[in-house]
């Protein structure tokens, strides 16, 4: 049985629904995790099986009828449940922990696509310490050292992006910010949301179109499929549910606050 991990996340006040899936057709050297937060914990759980398989474990059902359960009684309580399959590259899936979610230094990632350099950004950065094999975890670590130095995350996520060679479409939640961020440096991700109390995203929009038809999500109701641009991204302020946009070519920014 694979493990799970738990530890506290920033508390959300206002309304907010995230789901992102890839949903893999791949089966051969597949792997798959999710991640579930509701009330400032959460639920994280990646195994050596395709996501199909993961989906139908006992737990992970739990946890994701827990969550609806919840959003059903009081829909002000918001919650994120993300997932991921992901087709093996480096890092082998029989460590869990190499498998999607990654989770490094409070920050939780997943990644779509491969770092080629991630060995050179290792020795590169000897103050941070290389714990998986996963080339995602790189990516993680040097995001919370610029978060530590004082940088907001658009600019954290920017500087990292810019020292990496490869193709990446990720998200990001972190154990002490109230904000889950998107970006992409090849185009290769779509957000579905109405700015107001829902926002799902996926790396083809494909999924999100099946998504709005199946929950009724209509366009004349609000809401909207957009593709992310390359090398940009969004974070979305969880407490307010405001989506601010930012480029990796923008100006460096400073935590506010």
């Amino acid at each position: 049985t694979s493990p799970t991990s738990r530890f506290p996340i920033g508390r959300s006040t206002s309304r907010a629904v995230f789901i992102s899936t890839s949903i893999g057709r791949l089966e051969f050297s597949e792997s798959g995790g999710v991640y579930t937060a509701e009330a400032g914990v959460f639920f994280s759980l990646e195994k050596d099986i395709p996501i199909r398989e993961l989906l139908r474990e006992e737990c992970v059902r739990a946890a994701i009828d827990r969550l609806a359960r919840a959003y059903r009684d009081d829909p002000d309580q918001p919650f994120t449940a993300v997932g991921h399959s992901r087709l093996v590259t480096n890092g082998s899936q029989l460590r869990n922990e190499n498998n999607q979610p990654v989770v490094k230094d409070g920050v939780v990632g997943i990644l779509n696509g491969i770092i080629v350099n991630d060995d050179a950004l290792w020795a590169r950065h000897p103050e941070i310490r290389r714990t998986y094999d996963v080339d995602a975890e790189v990516m993680l670590a040097l995001i919370r050292r610029h978060l530590e130095s004082g940088w907001d995350v658009g600019t954290a996520i920017s500087k990292t992006v810019a020292e990496a060679f490869g193709m990446v479409a990720a998200a990001y939640l972190f154990n002490d910010l109230d904000v889950l961020a998107v970006t992409t440096n090849n185009g290769s991700l779509y957000v579905l949301t109405n700015e107001s109390d829902f926002l799902a995203f996926a790396s083809e929009a494909h999924f999100l179109r099946v998504l709005a038809a199946r929950m009724g999500l209509r366009e004349e109701d609000g809401f909207l499929l957009h593709q992310i641009r390359p090398a940009t991204g969004y974070v979305l302020d969880l407490r307010q549910f405001q989506l601010q946009t930012f480029a990796c070519s923008d100006e460096p920014r400073r935590l506010s606050g």
